[in-house]
């Protein structure tokens, strides 16, 4: 929202490291909460947007910062509590929290957020969405019970999912020629310490390199721009789940014009790449899934080219930060439009 909208956007730095230009965000102190307290009472803010970290103020992790920094404890230690201080704060301004995590639940210190929030955006948001407070509100899977209480009901109409999108480095023209394809297959991944989908996809891979498909295999870290212009000459890109479903490739790749070929989603998706439209899904479970997805995709080549510029301007339109993606949390925050994938629940019957 920052880098979208410098002028208008204040942004207080809560997290426990520096990052960026010093320029571009103000630490959160206690004099500076004072002021925005006294902005927002004269209506001079919007809007408020709650980036959610994953670990409390109190975790261990975050109390690194305060040791880290032995000649400014104090302010250290204020700034990690910069989100908890929400909880204080009695004000008509609506507000939306992000949360951009690979966890699939939203950890305890954040719940107070679903209460003062009017949208909780959650990046990897399961199917079923009361999943998120599994052995965090509730103490294992939420039952009918819990599901059927109205605060957390409250709670669960108010999730929504937000795409991880991507941030190109350059500049992406809206139209730019379709390039040459020299390869069937691009596949650029780090197996050590891995996800099990990403170990069997691979061998499964090389079994089809070894069969006569040309696939360009890249094992480790690349400079980005040789990456990009090798996933480029590639009419498919392989784009398995990391720790978390959504990933950078699954909209870097439309944005090269190849198409990215993903196992099946465990997630509500925000304007999602839809199947044989902009991206092509496979079952990780059925042995032969992913070479018949392969295979079948290859057969038809000018099917190919219509599905990766459907792809591309799939992803300008919806996935790329800061815009649009900032324009629609904007809209969205701001009450001008619905956000998409909304969940109505059905009333509960009382015996």
């Amino acid at each position: 929202m920052r880098t979208a909208f410098p002028e208008r956007t204040r942004l207080l730095w809560t997290y426990v490291k520096a990052s960026g230009p010093p320029e571009s965000y103000e630490p959160f102190t206690l004099r500076a909460a004072w002021r925005v307290w006294r902005q927002l009472r004269a209506g001079e803010f919007d809007l408020i947007v709650v980036w959610v970290y994953p670990y409390a103020p109190w975790n261990y992790r975050q109390f690194k910062a305060v040791i880290g920094k032995p000649f400014r404890p104090w302010g250290s230690l204020v700034r990690i509590f910069g989100v908890q201080f929400l909880r204080f704060l009695k004000t008509t301004t609506p507000m939306i929290a992000i949360d951009n995590e690979d966890s699939r639940t939203i950890a305890r210190h954040s719940h107070f957020l679903l209460d003062k929030a009017t949208y909780f955006f959650k990046r990897e948001l399961p199917v079923d969405r009361w999943q998120v407070f599994q052995h965090t509100a509730h103490p294992g899977m939420p039952g009918a019970r819990f599901r059927s209480q109205p605060r957390n009901r409250r709670r669960v109409e108010k999730l929504r999912p937000i795409s991880i999108g991507v941030t190109p480095r350059e500049p992406v023209p809206a139209n730019a020629p379709f390039p040459e394809k020299s390869v069937d297959m691009f596949v650029a991944l780090t197996l050590e310490g891995g996800t099990t989908v990403r170990n069997q996809g691979i061998e499964q891979l090389r079994a089809m390199a070894d069969a006569g498909l040309t696939i360009d295999i890249v094992e480790g870290r690349v400079d980005y721009p040789e990456y990009v212009a090798r996933m480029t000459r590639a009419w498919l890109t392989w784009s398995p789940e990391g720790l978390g479903w959504d990933c950078f490739r699954h909209y870097e790749a439309p944005l090269s014009h190849t198409i990215p070929v993903i196992n099946s989603p465990t997630i509500v998706r925000y304007a999602p790449l839809v199947e044989g439209v902009h991206a092509f899904y496979y079952q990780p479970d059925e042995p032969d899934s992913l070479a018949r997805t392969i295979n079948a995709a290859l057969a038809d080549k000018e099917r190919l080219r219509v599905i990766a510029e459907a792809a591309r301007a799939h992803v300008l339109t919806y996935h790329v930060r800061p815009r649009p993606l900032a324009d629609a949390l904007l809209r969205y925050g701001l009450g001008l439009e619905e956000p998409p994938s909304g969940v109505t629940l059905a009333p509960v019957k009382r015996l």
